[in-house]
Formats: C-alpha cells, structure tokens, sequence
C-alpha cells in the first residue's frame, strides 16, 4: 500500500491516465490524516481499492466514489485530477476538502459531482464541466468570482452553488432545456435578471439572499415551477402576477426586497405569493379591483 510516496506529479488528465487505478486511487487520499478509514473494515484491504468503503467498481474499473462525511474536519488539499477517467458518481461532501477547484481535471465520462460543505475556494470555469455531466453541487464552499450559466452542458438537470461568494451577474437566457433545478442563493450576485426564457422544465429556482435589483417581472414562467425564491434582494417597482398561468401551483417567495404600491393577479390564482416585509398598499384583481386573497401573504399573523 502507498508506493508511490507523493501526490506531486504532474496534475494533467493525458499524464495519468496509464496509472492503474490503484495509483490513482492511492494518490487521491495520499494527504488525507486519516484516510485509512476507507480500507479499515471487513473484507477490505488498502492494496484493492475496490473493496474500499464508498467505492465501487465494474471489472476492475472503479464507476463512483461515495466519501461523503467519511473524514475528520480538517483543511487538507486534495487533488481531483486522481479521480479515475472512468468514474461516473463522485461524492465528498462535508470533508472540509481545501483547494482551487480545477474543473478541467474532472474526469470526463462524470455524470454527478457532489463537493458541498468543504472549502474550496478561487473562481469556477462551468465551460469546463465534462460534456455529458447531470448533477452538480459544490454548495457551502468559498467559491469567488462570476459564472457563465449560457455554457451549461446541454444535460444538465440540476446545478446548487448556494452558499459561497459568487458575484457579477446572472444570466437565464440560454439555460440547457432539461434543467430541473437551479439553485444560486446566498452568493454576491447583483443586478437586474430577465426570466422570460427560462426552460419549460424548471421546477425550482432559488435566488435568494443575493443583491438582484430592478423589477420583478413574471412573464412566460414555465407552468411546472413549482418554487421561485428571490427573497431577500434588492428588487424593487410594483409586482403584477396577472401573467401567470392560472393553474399554475406552487409558491413564489419576493419577501424581503423593496417592493411597493399594487400586488396585481388575476381572481382563482392558486400560486402562493410571499411578500413579507416589503410597502405592498393594496392588492387589486385583473380589473384594478381590491381584493382580499389567502394566496398573498404580507404579514406574519398570515403564515
């Protein structure tokens, strides 16, 4: 076990690739305290990976990787470019994993990729994410800088970067088709968002706790998003839901911002409106008539 003494080789996915998958393996846990956890158990042994806790393997390859609160906290730098070429699912969240995150060093065939509750920090390049990739979250880390969300692989379903430092803009008008969740809130982001094109699929969005201004304007919202969460900005202007689908059904969360004047909608809305803690006046039907509804919630003695 552990021949090779050091992780200091060269960190490029062409150079490693010859390694067997124990090297790489060996490698990938080499700086971890306590990284004999994953071979220490029945029936496992350090000089086969394969039998290790959270590994799985298919005729000797190894196709995921589970390691999720599997080590003592502590700020140990991990190389991901170790990862086996061939592994699918790689999860190691809550390790307290430090570093800049190199996307480029993923392996390529990746579908899932699961880094939240560590400290990886520095900027992150979504062009880089491997071309069939589903599955991403890197929530809770010190991830800084902007992103690009118009070059999102055509696969993705699901993509939760909460919790960090991301800051610039935010950018909806070319998110891949087939996008289920996105999840951006507690970051730095600023400035205004367009949401007219976002994908028929999206069933949730989340982007609060952010510093988004300007108007809220809900036009051509896909009829199964079930959750919209854009409390606590800095979104402002009156806020008309007359737009959306009547049988629309779920919740749209705005509390918190500074919005003002009329909540306009249209008599029959089943969608659940959060508005706490903004100067809402009155709320008023498609004909500019006052209306007391049970879907617009603008106090605490509502919840």
């Amino acid at each position: 076990m552990f021949t090779i003494h050091t992780a200091d080789l060269l960190c490029g996915r062409c150079s490693i690739e010859d390694l067997p998958h124990q090297s790489l393996m060996e490698l990938l846990i080499v700086e971890i305290p306590d990284s004999s956890k994953v071979y220490e158990g029945d029936k496992m042994t350090g000089d086969d990976c394969c039998t290790w806790k959270g590994v799985f393997c298919k005729d000797g390859m190894v196709q995921r990787i589970s390691w999720g609160f599997q080590f003592s906290p502590a700020s140990v730098q991990i190389n991901l470019c170790y990862v086996p070429a061939s592994v699918t699912e790689l999860t190691m969240h809550a390790n307290y994993f430090c570093g800049k995150l190199e996307i480029n060093a993923l392996p390529r065939e990746l579908r899932q990729l699961n880094l939240s509750i560590n400290q990886f920090h520095g900027s992150i390049s979504l062009v880089e994410l491997p071309p069939n990739i589903m599955v991403v979250s890197i929530r809770k880390n010190d991830l800084s800088g902007s992103i690009d969300l118009r070059v999102l692989p055509p696969t993705m379903q699901s993509l939760s970067l909460e919790h960090n430092k991301l800051s610039g803009t935010i950018d909806l008008s070319n998110l891949p088709e087939g996008l289920l969740v996105l999840s951006l809130s507690d970051n730095c982001f600023g400035g205004p968002i367009n949401m007219t094109k976002l994908p028929s699929t999206l069933s949730s969005m989340n982007l609060s706790s952010n510093k988004l201004t300007g108007e809220v304007k809900l036009r051509s919202m896909p009829i199964g998003l079930d959750v919209l969460s854009l409390q606590s900005n800095h979104l402002e202007g009156e806020v008309d839901l007359r737009y959306l689908p009547k049988d629309m059904d779920g919740m749209i969360h705005l509390s918190y911002n500074r919005l003002t004047g009329t909540v306009r909608m249209t008599r029959g809305m089943l969608m659940n409106v959060w508005l706490l803690g903004n100067q809402i006046t009155e709320v008023c039907d498609e004909n500019e008539k006052p209306l007391l509804s049970l879907n617009i919630h603008l106090t605490y003695s509502e919840i």
